[in-house]
């Protein structure tokens, strides 16, 4: 018990000191207050920071979104009119691809880009909306900017930086590579975007409280403000590192909120945001207008500390005058009230523990995910959301934002419902990802603010919608192909009433869709439809089975067609019949086109028919041309080689028995008219064999260098006798080749003889060289070069023609056939090579020709080298080596007998005649033959008979037999070796050949030299 003289003394001990406490407690708090004010005003506005930025950003993604969906769309899969670029339109004319161009128009409508274009892989325009834009582009590539480069390496959408247009508003170019089926990019879709939403958002009711807003690129240079000018070096010494007048620093995320003071001595808060792409956001506000704001808190925080310390003072002394009056109805009143207390507290926790279990019931229950939001942030899920975001606990969804859950298109605190005025928000599309694998999945969100233990927090319901969407997708994409179907397309109810038709059918009928719906197809009848193609048609349905057929019908102006349908029913999902689908094509051009066709198809027949007759008729024709040719050239070579051989071996004999000079002379005279007689008629048979197709190549192994020698000695004395020079200039050949020397000779003597003959002074230059080669074969080039008088263009193109001469007068100075080069042109094509000449009137003429060459090893070439080394003289070797050898001579013309058996007469062989193939196989049968000359024409048996009785005989198969004979075609050889033959001399003959095919074919006789 206190006493009534000491109650002042108890109040003054309780109030005195409270009252110190306050004003030492004052003076010590004064700049912490403030500074803790301004830390908590600061705190307070990050959060309108933060969706500030997130509303500018969202801007920006929201022409990315739209850029996404539009590439998406099969119009944007493939360049179709590219080969229609025009360099000076920058692209390609604008009535050229419109789907493309409508989906331009359209994303073009939504009001976030200014232009649009699609490019090429390679960076060309294709196309820009709107068009007026394109025609006045200046660069029509875009492959050097830095964002096509980008997206173009990253194979993702790419933002150019920031740049101020023609109309001087600022805008960002984007580029987003479309990609094919394969994976490569088709084209690149992108567009200008205008920056004119980032000012709205910085107008200056949407920043307030702040007093001023500033938004820059990464490059710190303007893209918007808030309309007044902002102090750009202001903003740089709030937030440079280690500036003087910086007071403090605070970072929450991505915001940065600095202090400081302008160049007048201003005071200013300042709010930096960084946003994803790099971009700055600056809000500032005054020191002035914070203090005034925060001139309440701290009153506030006084006040609350005053209360703190004096509320308890004067209690403790009001308590401690009348505690000894009130303790003991105090100690009551307390009892009681703690009683009922306790009775309200257990009350209210049992019903909020009723509540909360409901609650909790139906937040764990329900089939949508729940999110419950405190501040943005996550505080609780329910196991719907986990599954739907594949999270094992709800610890891997607790504290995260909407920003990290979905890349909204608008602000999160929007979507949530914040600024909502009923506190619910419309319900919108997140586009979210799993936690645990990452997949994407679409949900619906509807939002609402709840009072939770007097908080307000926001409960977001999600619904997984990604099948919706797919399912919308795919059937948007199958009405599409419908409704562009380029056949007719009408369904119709079982009361065969039209519920929809496609453009392709008003097209075709002529019907407006309004006139359609609700009529019958019967409409469309025309009469001409037999019966029976109903009556089948309705057995088809009536058994639900699928109907083809063609109807006949008439269009809405009265126009006759005929379709090609299929109508099939189209079953509900309990199997029953509702709806009847028919697709139809208008197959009337179809069908004039067949019918033409028919009747062209059947004129056709009765023409290839005649015409087939005909060729017949020619080719029979020609193949009897051809076979009298054949037998005219074989029996004219036959008949003038005969009697060249007598010419030829008759003046050997006479030069050889010994003959006067004059006679020599005369005798070398005829010889040289027998050899031209038989060039010509080499001539003539080559070319006619080159003609038919007939001439083939030898293949063994040759050395040009030697052929062009060998050639150059054979003309030798003729050029030297017109007294000129003939040189050789043969490069060496790095290879072993192989080829038909024979040709190549022959070619080189018509090019060499015709220079020489053509030549009156000066010479002739004989060149070989290589021209190019590869692993299997070497292209060869000869040159015969002369000084002769030339040849004028005009005659040079008909040169090579056959039976052809530079000078074909009848005053001509020189002779000859004019075959001589046609025949060469014709080997050198057969080599695989070409010929021609280069000439001029009065300088000379340089005639050539080339040959393709193949490759052989170098044992072939050794062996062909042997076999071409100079053998000694053939006469002399006949007679030292098979001297006494018996042979047989079989020829039916007598003076030819003669003079073969005068040629062997210095051999020393015994020779026996015989006058034709029977006297020669009885012969053969009575004597035993060292060899036997065998001539092919003979009365009574031929040449080739004869051979295959000899062989039949006993010992007949192993003498040798030669054919001596005036038939020189390939053929004819080839059926000398067939019957059995051993070699073939062709007539006129050739003594020495003859000695040589002996002493090859004779076996040595005993005792003989050698």
């Amino acid at each position: 018990m206190i006493k009534p003289g000491r109650h002042w003394q108890v109040l003054a001990l309780v109030v005195v000191p409270a009252a110190l406490s306050l004003a030492l407690l004052a003076f010590l708090l004064r700049d912490a207050t403030h500074a803790w004010a301004v830390e908590h005003w600061a705190r307070d506005q990050l959060a309108f920071v933060a969706t500030l930025s997130e509303g500018i950003e969202a801007d920006i993604k929201g022409g990315e979104t739209l850029l996404r969906l539009a590439a998406d769309s099969p119009e944007f899969s493939d360049l179709r009119e590219r080969g229609r670029i025009d360099r000076r339109l920058n692209g390609i004319p604008e009535r050229l691809d419109p789907g493309k161009r409508r989906l331009l128009e359209s994303l073009r409508r939504q009001g976030a880009f200014s232009v649009l274009f699609v490019l090429t892989p390679e960076g060309d325009h294709y196309m820009s909306h709107p068009f007026p834009v394109q025609l006045g582009l200046q660069q029509y590539n875009l492959a050097d900017r830095p964002y096509f480069q980008e997206a173009r390496q990253t194979g993702r959408l790419a933002a150019s930086d920031v740049f101020i247009g023609a109309d001087g508003a600022a805008g960002i170019a984007m580029a987003l590579p479309v990609f094919d089926a394969t994976g490569a990019v088709a084209l690149y879709l992108g567009g200008v975007l205008h920056l004119h939403g980032a000012s709205r958002f910085l107008a200056p009711a949407r920043i307030a409280p702040f007093d001023r807003a500033l938004l820059v690129d990464r490059h710190g240079r303007p893209i918007g403000d808030s309309g007044d000018v902002v102090d750009e070096a202001l903003v740089h010494a709030l937030f440079a590192a280690g500036a003087g007048q910086e007071k403090f620093v605070a970072r929450r995320g991505s915001v940065v909120v600095a202090g400081g003071a302008d160049r007048n001595g201003v005071d200013w808060i300042g709010f930096r945001a960084r946003l994803d792409n790099g971009w700055r956001l600056h809000l500032l506000r005054r020191a002035d207008g914070v203090r005034q704001a925060i001139a309440p808190l701290i009153r506030k925080a006084l006040a609350l500390a005053a209360a703190i310390l004096l509320v308890p003072a004067g209690l403790g002394a009001l308590m401690a005058l009348r505690l000894r009056r009130r303790l003991r109805r105090a100690d009551e009143a307390l009892l009681q009230a703690n009683a009922d207390l306790a009775r309200r507290v257990e009350a209210r926790t049992s019903e909020l523990r009723r509540l909360e279990m409901r609650y909790r019931r139906l937040f764990e229950t329900s089939r949508d995910g729940l999110l419950l939001f405190d501040r943005d942030v996550v505080i609780d899920c329910n196991p719907a959301a986990l599954r739907m975001f594949g999270a094992e606990a709800r610890e891997r969804m607790l504290g995260r934002r909407p920003h990290e859950i979905s890349r909204v298109a608008r602000p999160a605190a929007v979507a949530l419902g914040h600024d909502a005025p009923t506190g619910e928000a419309e319900p919108v599309e997140w586009t979210c990802h799993r936690v645990d694998d990452g997949r994407p999945f679409v949900a619906e969100v509807a939002s609402s603010n709840v009072e939770i233990d007097g908080r307000v927090m926001t409960l977001a319901t999600l619904r997984d919608v990604t099948g919706q969407k797919l399912a919308a997708r795919e059937l948007c994409k199958l009405s599409l192909a419908v409704e562009q179907s380029p056949n007719s397309i009408v369904i119709t109810n079982t009361a065969a009433e039209i519920e929809y038709v496609n453009e392709a059918f008003t097209r075709i009928s002529g019907y407006a869709r309004e006139e359609l719906l609700g009529a019958n197809p019967r409409l469309l009848q025309s009469g001409e439809t037999p019966r029976a193609t109903y009556a089948s048609l309705w057995a088809a349905l009536g058994a639900g089975e699928c109907w083809h057929g063609e109807f006949v019908n008439r269009r809405r102006n009265g126009e006759i067609y005929v379709e090609s349908a299929i109508v099939a029913p189209i079953r509900q999902p309990d199997g029953a019949i509702g709806h009847y689908l028919a697709v139809k094509e208008d197959v009337t051009e179809k069908r004039r086109i067949a019918a033409e066709l028919i009747e062209h198809r059947a004129h056709l027949e009765d023409l290839v028919a005649k015409r087939t007759a005909e060729l017949a008729e020619a080719k029979r024709a020609a193949e009897a041309a051809a076979l009298a040719k054949s037998v005219f050239l074989a029996n004219m070579s036959h008949e003038i080689r005969t009697p060249l051989n007598v010419i030829t071996g008759l003046a050997y004999l006479m030069k050889r028995d010994g003959v006067t000079a004059r006679q020599a002379e005369r005798l070398a005279r005829i010889g040289d008219a027998g050899r031209l007689l038989l060039e010509l008629v080499n001539d003539i048979l080559d070319l006619s064999k080159i003609e038919a197709g007939r001439l083939t190549l030898e293949r063994i192994p040759v050395h040009p260098p030697d052929i062009a020698a060998n050639v150059v000695s054979m003309l030798f004395a003729r050029a030297k006798q017109k007294g000129l020079f003939l040189h050789l200039a043969a490069e060496a050949m790095p290879h072993r080749l192989l080829g038909d020397p024979t040709r190549i000779t022959q070619a080189l003597l018509n090019l060499v003889g015709n220079a020489v003959k053509f030549t009156e002074s000066g010479g002739v230059t004989l060149r070989v060289a290589q021209v190019e080669e590869d692993a299997g074969s070497a292209l060869l080039r000869f040159t015969v070069e002369d000084s002769g008088p030339g040849i004028d263009r005009q005659t040079q193109a008909r040169l090579f023609r056959a039976f052809e001469q530079a000078d074909g007068s009848t005053t001509r100075k020189h002779g000859g056939t004019g075959l001589g080069l046609a025949i060469v042109r014709n080997l050198a094509r057969l080599m695989d090579g070409e010929a021609g000449v280069a000439s001029e009137p009065g300088r000379g003429s340089t005639f050539w020709f080339t040959a393709r060459l193949a490759k052989g090893d170098a044992a072939a070439a050794d062996g062909a080298a042997d076999a071409e080394a100079t053998p000694a003289p053939a006469l002399a070797r006949l007679a030292e080596r098979h001297r006494g050898a018996r042979i047989l001579i079989v020829e039916d013309e007598p003076i030819n007998r003669e003079i073969a058996r005068e040629l062997l007469a210095d051999t020393g062989l015994c020779v026996d005649t015989a006058a034709d193939g029977q006297e020669a196989v009885h012969l053969a049968g009575r004597h035993r033959y060292a060899a036997i000359l065998m001539d092919m024409q003979m009365p009574h048996m031929d040449g080739l008979q004869a051979t295959r009785e000899i062989r039949r005989q006993p010992g007949g198969e192993g003498i040798p037999i030669v054919a001596m004979t005036a038939n020189a075609f390939a053929e004819d050889r080839s059926a000398c070796f067939a019957a059995g033959m051993n070699a073939f001399l062709s007539k006129p003959v050739n003594p020495d050949e003859l000695f040589l095919t002996l002493s090859k074919v004779l076996a040595p006789q005993p005792g003989a030299a050698g």
